[in-house]
């Protein structure tokens, strides 16, 4: 009697609860091909270059990251909001909000791609402290358009609820990145690491755009006939700015913490870092598949208080007991997982036991953060962000002062994460945002 009471509390309105499990279920279906194929194919790419050259690679991707938010301005979770929205009522709209968003893209991405190759001189030598990663630099302009192109096609495609399509999609791009990845890398070091990466997301981008334009005139939406206003774009902008600020309070200080731990050791450790907090993303991929999932359906049930509450408290229950339970598996592990990427990566099972389980409060995290973007207050996500960030370097800070290696950067985010998760659950409990009753 018991357990069926327990069941019965996650009974809702069958076309809901389906079209989310279906959402949710081809959404992880894609992502466990690409992550699994793209894990395997670092642990390859690691020993190619050894855990110096990885940790070049690790720095520049981390260097990427800040620009990448002033290129991607938070449109992925913008556009799924908006056509998540439009679908119910204004089908029209959805080709202004996709042309809207391309234009924004197709415009910061461009200048600040342009802008890395202009000043990978400059970054390499002044900020990285190499003079051989002008090259290196140079690739990832490229990549920076590209992955810009992708992050709101993957917002336009969450807001259109065609999951499974996507799902397909990721399979396919998995499948063609893995071989190319490990055979550029292998005859071009990190610049053919770096070309594979870039080839993956030009390979995506153009299967998305297809997917895209397909969805769109099933919906009887022709974009040819779709005209924006400067007014429209300074509309989504508007609301994207606040995103845009958190994911830059992130990039940016996530940066910071991969350049504080350069700084008190050296490339070796950012390498040994880099490659357990893969298998931390690893963990994470399964909640992070069905975030854009959330969120679409949070948006369009957010005037149902009883079906966004469960399907909130059903999404919270999955990303706590998944990210559990491979926590615990690949911690114990952990000295197998270090072997597969050779002798330099020796003392990385520390790492790698410490940072899964920090992806239990991101998690949570990543779930709370999407009950604000439903109901359109952006804002708060920029607050609490900076304040994670902020708790982040500090405990860094000190943790280094004591111990110059990477496990101190990976007890920062454990402490970090779980000391933010606490903040934010009470916040939302005493300001009645969050009801889980």
């Amino acid at each position: 009697m018991k357990i069926k009471s327990i069941i019965s509390k996650f009974r809702f309105d069958d076309s809901i609860i389906n079209r989310f499990v279906k959402g949710a279920f081809w959404a992880v279906f894609g992502n466990v091909v690409v992550k699994g194929l793209s894990l395997l194919s670092s642990i390859f790419i690691a020993r190619f270059l050894g855990n110096f050259s990885f940790g070049e690679l690790s720095v520049i991707k981390t260097t990427l990251s800040v620009f990448s938010l002033m290129a991607t301005f938070g449109l992925g979770l913008t556009v799924t909001k908006y056509i998540a929205d439009k679908k119910k009522n204004n089908l029209p709209e959805i080709g202004k909000v996709i042309l809207a968003a391309n234009k924004i893209t197709l415009f910061t991405g461009s200048f600040l791609g342009i802008l890395i190759i202009i000043f990978s001189p400059l970054i390499s030598k002044y900020i990285l402290e190499s003079e051989n990663l002008i090259i290196p630099l140079r690739i990832s302009g490229v990549f920076l358009f590209f992955n810009a192109m992708n992050v709101y096609q993957i917002g336009v495609l969450g807001g259109l609820e065609a999951f499974k399509k996507m799902a397909r999609v990721n399979v396919i791009v998995g499948l063609f990145s893995f071989p190319v990845m490990i055979i550029t890398t292998y005859f071009g070091g990190l610049n053919g690491a770096l070309v594979g990466l870039t080839l993956g997301l030009i390979f995506n981008w153009f299967l998305n755009r297809k997917l895209i334009n397909k969805e769109v005139l099933k919906l009887g939406i022709d974009q040819r006939d779709s005209k924006v206003s400067i007014d429209y774009i300074k509309k989504m902008l508007k609301f994207s700015y606040p995103l845009a600020l958190s994911e830059g309070v992130y990039s940016v200080t996530n940066w910071l913490l991969i350049y504080l731990l350069l700084y008190k050791t050296n490339y070796g450790e950012v390498g040994i870092f880099n490659s357990a907090n893969q298998w931390a993303q690893m963990i994470l991929f399964l909640p992070g598949a069905i975030s854009n999932v959330l969120l679409s359906f949070l948006s369009n049930q957010e005037n149902d208080v009883k079906n966004y509450n469960k399907i909130l408290k059903l999404n919270l229950i999955f990303n706590i007991g998944i990210t559990l339970v491979f926590s615990i598996l690949i911690s114990v592990f952990s000295s197998f997982v270090f072997r597969l990427y050779g002798e330099s990566f020796e003392g990385g099972e520390k790492v790698l036991t410490i940072l899964v389980f920090s992806c239990i409060p991101m998690s949570v995290i990543g779930v709370l953060e999407h009950v604000y973007i439903s109901k359109s207050k952006t804002g708060m996500i920029f607050i609490f962000k900076l304040i994670r960030q902020s708790i982040l370097l500090l405990i860094a800070w000190i943790m280094f002062s004591f111990y110059k290696e990477a496990s101190s950067l990976s007890i920062s985010w454990l402490v970090g994460y779980i000391i933010t998760a606490l903040i934010m659950i009470l916040y939302l409990f005493k300001k009645r945002i969050l009801k889980l009753n």
